[in-house]
C-alpha cells in the first residue's frame, strides 16, 4: 500500500507542476499582450518584412536580409495568407509554449527521477525577465529561442539512428532563421562524431573519425569566410571600439590600430588584425565575453541585476556539476557546451548586444543542466 500511495502522490505533485507551469506561461503572456497591445516593433522589423513581401512575389534580394531567409520564409506564409501580423505573434506565443514543453520533456529525459529539476528549468525559461518578450515583437529572436530548444529536444530523444531526419529538419530550419543558426548544426555534428567515435574499437577506426572532424572543422572555416564575414564587418567594431552594440557604455576609446588590406579574404583579414593588434584585441574580446556571462548591466534595475547574480550565476556552477552526471550521455554533453560556447564566441569577437539577446537565445540550455545540477547537489548531499 504505502509504495502505491508514494507512487501516486508523485504523479500528483508532477500534475500540479505542469498545471502551474501552464498558468505562469498564460498569465505571462497575456501581461506582455497589453503591455505590446499585440504586436512590436524594432530595428529590423521592417526589414524582415520588406523582405518577406519580396518572397510572395518570387523574388529573393541578395542583401542583408537574405541572410535570415528562414524568418522571412515564416512571415512570407502569413502575408501570403493574408493573416496580420497579431496571427505571426499567436504563432510565435504557441511555438514558445511548445518549446517550454519541449525543455520540460528534455529534462525528464535526461533526469528521469528529477521532476523539480524540470519544473524548476521550465519555470525559469517561463519567467526570466525578458526572455519570452521577445514573442511579441516581428523578430528573429522568439523563433530562432523556440528551434534552439526544438533542436536540444530532437538531440535528446534520437534513439538508435531513429529521429535523424526529424532532427536534421529542425536543426537545418534554425540555421536559416538567423546567421549565427550554424551552432546548432555544428553542435549536432560535433554529437554525432562523439557518439559514433566513441562506437569504435580500434584505434584505426578512431583515427577515421578523428579526420572526419577535422573535415568537418575544415567545412566550418570556409562557410564563414565565404559567408558570414564577408557580410559583417568584423574589424570596423573594433575601430570603432564598439562592446555592446547600440550603446555607449564601455565603448574603448578609438586609437591608432594596424588595419589589413582590402584585398585578403575576409577570415585572412581577420586573421592579421589579431595578429597585428594582439593586446587591443584581448581587451575588447574579454570585456565582450565577461558581459556575455554576467549578463548584468548598468542600465538594468537593482532588481534586475539582483536576479542574474542570485540566480543566473548558481546557475552556471550547476551547470558544471550537471556535466558530471553519467546518466546524460557524453554525446548529449558535448552538444550543449558547443552551441553555447560558440554563442559565446561570436559575442566575444563581434559585439554584445544593449539588451542581451545574444545570450538569451541560448538561456534555455543553462536552466536545462543548472536544474538536473542543483537537483543533483542537493540530493547528493542530502543522502551523504
Amino acid at each position: 500500500m504505502r509504495p502505491t500511495l508514494f507512487f501516486r502522490l508523485g504523479r500528483q505533485r508532477q500534475t500540479g507542476s505542469k498545471v502551474l507551469l501552464v498558468i505562469f506561461f498564460l498569465l505571462s503572456q497575456l501581461f506582455l499582450f497589453f503591455k505590446y497591445q499585440g504586436v512590436a516593433f524594432s530595428g529590423d522589423s521592417y526589414g524582415y518584412l520588406t523582405y518577406a513581401k519580396a518572397i510572395t512575389t518570387g523574388q529573393f534580394p541578395d542583401n542583408h536580409y537574405s541572410r535570415y531567409m528562414g524568418y522571412s520564409l515564416f512571415l512570407a506564409v502569413f502575408l501570403g495568407l493574408n493573416i496580420s501580423l497579431k496571427g505571426v505573434v499567436l504563432v510565435q506565443v504557441l511555438l514558445s509554449g511548445l518549446a517550454a514543453g519541449a525543455l520540460y520533456k528534455t529534462i525528464r529525459v535526461l533526469a528521469p527521477a528529477r521532476f523539480y529539476a524540470a519544473f524548476l528549468g521550465t519555470a525559469l525559461f517561463i519567467l526570466w525577465p525578458g526572455l519570452l518578450t521577445w514573442n511579441f515583437f516581428i523578430l528573429t529572436d522568439s523563433l530562432f529561442t523556440s528551434f534552439v530548444i526544438f533542436s536540444l529536444y530532437c538531440v535528446v530523444h534520437l534513439r538508435n539512428g531513429k529521429g535523424h531526419w526529424q532532427a536534421i529538419f529542425v536543426i537545418i530550419f534554425t540555421c536559416i532563421i538567423r546567421p549565427n543558426g550554424f551552432i546548432v548544426l555544428t553542435g549536432y555534428l560535433c554529437y554525432l562524431f562523439s557518439y559514433f567515435f566513441l562506437l569504435q574499437n580500434s584505434a584505426q577506426q578512431r583515427l577515421l573519425y578523428f579526420l572526419m572532424g577535422l573535415g568537418m572543422v575544415f567545412l566550418g572555416v570556409v562557410v564563414i569566410n565565404q559567408f558570414l564575414l564577408t557580410h559583417f564587418d568584423f574589424i570596423k567594431t573594433y575601430q570603432d571600439g564598439q562592446v555592446i552594440f547600440n550603446s555607449h557604455y564601455y565603448q574603448f576609446k578609438k586609437t591608432e590600430l594596424n588595419l589589413p588590406v582590402a584585398q585578403l579574404s575576409p577570415l585572412h583579414r581577420v586573421l592579421v588584425f589579431v595578429r597585428d593588434n594582439p593586446v587591443y584585441f584581448l581587451k575588447m574580446s574579454v570585456t565582450r565575453c565577461l558581459l556575455f556571462f554576467l549578463h548584468i548591466k548598468p542600465y538594468y534595475s537593482f532588481w534586475h541585476n539582483g536576479l542574474i547574480i542570485l540566480v543566473l550565476y548558481p546557475m552556471y556552477f550547476f551547470w558544471v556539476v550537471a556535466l558530471k552526471v553519467g546518466q546524460i550521455k557524453r554525446p548529449v554533453k558535448l552538444f550543449v557546451c558547443t552551441v553555447f560556447l560558440q554563442q559565446a564566441f561570436i559575442v566575444t569577437v563581434t559585439s554584445e548586444d544593449w539588451d542581451a539577446r545574444f545570450l538569451m537565445s541560448v538561456i534555455s540550455y543553462v536552466f536545462v543542466f543548472g536544474a538536473i545540477g542543483l537537483h543533483q547537489f542537493i540530493f547528493k548531499n542530502v543522502a551523504d
